[in-house]
């Protein structure tokens, strides 16, 4: 076990527990309804990506408000809470309770900004590119006792935004925000996929990109 301090703004510092959990990947794949690896015939970047899922998931305990937090399951290409996380909530949290206002996350990762907005009476929809963060984000808000909406799609490399219309029929929206990752740029040759493995998925070009792959 791994202690951590990723907590929202003025907040004290209850730790931030990160817990190896085997058998969470199991759960995942069964809800994405992949039985397995892919095949050497899948391409380089795409396979890539995807051998990233036989890594272990894990648990991340984020306090967002003094004595209040959410138990998190995060796959290993998934966004987890980190310092940017609770700042933007800290951020957010000053524009009060929701009271049914509309919010829009973009690029929801694990859930923890869009599910701790939610308890506080907005009504999230919140999107991510990648299918796992989506599947994280829905289990993790079930699991916190919170409904929101999550929608695979979003902004991909190409900078085309998937799915926009279903999207934007949740709306009009109040808030929109998106935690941008902070990545250094991308340099000469530099494979785009290396850094962005960490953040998630990415939407790739080539053989139809990795939701057929997935599929």
């Amino acid at each position: 076990m791994t202690a951590r301090s990723w907590v929202g703004e003025g907040i004290s510092k209850p730790p931030f527990h990160v817990v190896h959990h085997k058998g969470i990947l199991e759960i995942l794949t069964n809800t994405l309804q992949i039985e397995h690896l892919p095949p050497k015939s899948v391409d380089g970047p795409i396979r890539r990506e995807l051998e990233l899922l036989s890594s272990e998931a894990s648990i991340h305990e984020w306090a967002f408000k003094e004595n209040e937090g959410l138990s998190l399951i995060v796959p290993a290409t998934v966004y987890p809470p980190r310092e940017d996380t609770g700042l933007l909530f800290s951020c957010l949290s000053k524009l009060g309770k929701g009271d049914g206002r509309k919010l829009l996350e973009i690029g929801c990762g694990s859930g923890a900004v869009s599910i701790a907005l939610a308890k506080f009476g907005w009504e999230v929809t919140t999107c991510d590119v990648n299918p796992l963060a989506i599947a994280a984000t829905t289990g993790n808000a079930s699991y916190n006792k919170v409904n929101l909406t999550a929608i695979e799609g979003g902004l991909n490399e190409g900078g085309n935004f998937t799915n926009q219309q279903l999207i934007e029929s949740r709306g009009p929206f109040d808030i929109i925000t998106w935690n941008l990752p902070y990545l250094s740029p991308v340099k000469g040759d530099e494979e785009k996929l290396g850094p962005l493995e960490d953040a998630g998925l990415v939407d790739t070009q080539e053989n139809n990109g990795w939701g057929v792959a997935l599929l």
